[in-house]
């Protein structure tokens, strides 16, 4: 079993001086919402963030998803070298790099130093690398949390085929993530216990989850990972596609069977994990806003309740 890789202990003042030179030169390009509106969903609350310019971000060449170890040639790998300017620093095997089109600020992800393809599981040493990442931040960082996220599958929101965990920031006026133990039961439901896999009763659709024991080593972190997506492939089926959020405290997956939900045009990716929904078009803010839409589209993007194993 892999150990937490080293990582550098300022990390959260690295990525802030890196996102300001990048943001000031041109590199990155950052999408501001034009509006924010907390949408309640049996009482896990949803951020909508709008983002009507992400309209105009340049669409991907199609990449096709292969669980081959060869990398894709459809067009050039973004991660492969990283694009000048969003290099954030170097580990062994891996890289850490901007986000170029971040909608939240200081957006970054962790990426594979060679190509492996986003379809395949997380290696234990890639969870390993993931939770180095948040445990250096929140060793250092006073008042952010930081929540990271992965998407495989076409029907995960995934964009590019290259392995890359992804990482924002939750500033504290935030709040309760729909997994913190606040927000979903202090009560004591049934198999919410440190370590057991349960399955939040309150969201739309199925999420497996698990909440890390105080001590956390990397077997803890590579066991809750296995553990959960064998329920998610109990689920969907082996290979299926599906969401990962994980924090420090814990992790859940979300198999997923659509990447719109039934809503041509809106994408759902793992920030969903985390509570937080981007909208690019007008008719779909007013349909998640003043319609009550988001409830149905969340239902379609994965298994129902009523559905649940």
């Amino acid at each position: 079993m892999p150990a937490f890789p080293t990582l550098p202990a300022n990390l959260p003042t690295l990525v802030a001086k890196a996102y300001a030179a990048a943001l000031a030169a041109g590199d990155v390009i950052f999408t501001s919402s034009a509006a924010t509106r907390d949408l309640r969903i049996n009482d896990v609350v949803y951020r909508a963030r709008f983002c009507p310019s992400l309209q105009h971000k340049p669409t991907p060449t199609p990449q096709t998803f292969s669980s081959s170890s060869s990398q894709p040639k459809a067009k050039a790998n973004p991660f492969l070298p990283p694009q000048r300017g969003l290099l954030i620093a170097s580990i062994p095997d891996y890289n850490l790099i901007l986000n170029r089109y971040p909608i939240i600020p200081q957006h970054f992800l962790l990426c594979t130093a060679t190509f492996e393809p986003q379809t395949e599981p997380l290696r234990p040493q890639d969870l390993a690398a993931v939770y180095a990442v948040l445990r250096t931040w929140e060793d250092v960082s006073t008042g952010e949390r930081l929540y990271g996220f992965f998407n495989s599958g076409p029907d995960s929101g995934a964009s590019q085929p290259h392995r890359h965990v992804q990482f924002f920031p939750v500033p504290a006026e935030r709040g309760k993530l729909p997994f913190d133990r606040s927000a979903a039961g202090d009560e004591g439901q049934e198999g919410e216990g440190d370590g057991e896999a349960w399955s939040h009763p309150r969201l739309p659709f199925l999420t497996f989850c698990i909440r890390y024991p105080k001590a956390v080593g990397v077997p803890e972190v590579v066991e809750a990972y296995e553990t959960l997506l064998r329920r998610c492939e109990e689920a969907r089926g082996k290979g299926c596609s599906y969401n990962m959020g994980i924090t420090r405290e814990w992790i859940a997956l979300a198999p997923r069977i659509s990447e719109d939900g039934g809503r041509e045009g809106v994408g759902i990716n793992g920030t969903v994990l985390a509570g937080e929904v981007m909208v690019k078009r007008d008719e779909d803010w007013e349909f998640f806003t003043e319609r009550g839409g988001l409830e149905g589209v969340l239902k379609g993007i994965g298994i129902v309740a009523d559905a649940r194993i």
